[in-house]
């Protein structure tokens, strides 16, 4: 596994993206998977995220680092090595979304318990 730390204006479409390690905003982003074009990118980039730990070993680069023009505006979910089953690929902006509303839940699960501990109820 070869990990290398670098800002988001650095990340290319073919980099496996194991970590977000710095962001902005309220909306915490902690997925990995294989960048597969520039808009991915950009959606990160407006997301908030400013720092992400790559695995290179995972990514798809060329020799030259130069990547084929991209074929669409998702971040693949990084594969289950336990599986040899095919897997399907959720389009990054459903899993934010999707990550959004678990959060929001429990965040309201939570305040609706801690009201009632401190009601005495």
């Amino acid at each position: 596994m070869t990990q290398q730390i670098i800002n988001i204006d650095q990340l290319q479409p073919g980099m496996f993206v194991d970590d977000v390690l710095e962001q902005k905003g309220t909306l915490k982003i902690k997925t990995q998977g294989l960048v597969s074009s520039q808009t991915a990118v950009n959606k990160l980039v407006d997301k908030g995220v400013l720092k992400v730990s790559v695995d290179l070993s995972k990514s798809k680069l060329s020799p030259s680092d130069n990547v084929s023009e991209p074929d669409s505006g998702s971040l693949e979910q990084a594969p289950n090595n336990s599986s040899k089953q095919n897997v399907s690929h959720t389009p990054f902006d459903n899993e934010i979304s999707r990550a959004s509303k678990i959060y929001q839940s429990a965040k309201s699960a939570q305040s609706k318990v801690l009201e009632s501990i401190k009601n005495g109820d």
